[in-house]
């Protein structure tokens, strides 16, 4: 089967459902910004060497979350992708919590930069805020944009780390 199918020439696509919408629709624009997300982390991941919390494996459990993430925004119908598991949150949380113990409190602006690791987790940071207003324009809710919200700012605190 080929990949190629030439139903996108004229600038529309198929959400979850088969409902057409052109390219540039709001819901295209939240889950294919999520997509980008997912592979600059994929940068990100190949980037760093792996550390005592496991940082890479972690990286990927955000790509499965994130995964979820794009089906419920290409999905036009509330119900028909089962929601993230708010836990997904917590672990997201608690590593931003594990983080900040190890560095020093944070108390001026950072420039992006320091080594190509921390840029690209910068890069991650800045995408998923995108993603996050995009999400709030399609009116997602609940748990999807509580975990946008927490993982821009695990990016922030993972680039800071990684730059020390």
């Amino acid at each position: 089967m080929s990949i190629t199918t030439k139903r996108g020439d004229e600038g529309m696509t198929s959400l979850i459902g088969g409902q057409r919408v052109l390219k540039c629709d709001d819901r295209v624009e939240a889950y294919g910004t999520v997509d980008e997300l997912s592979a600059f982390i994929g940068i990100l991941h190949d980037t760093i060497q792996d550390t005592e919390d496991n940082t890479k494996a972690f990286l990927m459990d955000i790509q499965k979350n994130l995964l979820t993430v794009e089906a419920i925004f290409a999905s036009p119908e509330e119900g028909k992708i089962p929601h993230l598991d708010p836990s997904a949150i917590v672990a997201v949380a608690d590593r931003i919590a594990a983080l900040e113990n190890e560095l020093p409190p944070f108390r001026s602006f950072i420039m992006p930069g320091g080594n190509l690791a921390a840029s690209y987790a910068h890069v991650c940071r800045t995408i998923c805020r995108r993603a996050e207003r995009r999400a709030v324009k399609i009116v997602a809710k609940g748990v999807e944009l509580q975990y946008l919200n927490r993982l821009s700012d695990y990016f922030f605190i993972l680039a800071r780390k990684l730059s020390v």
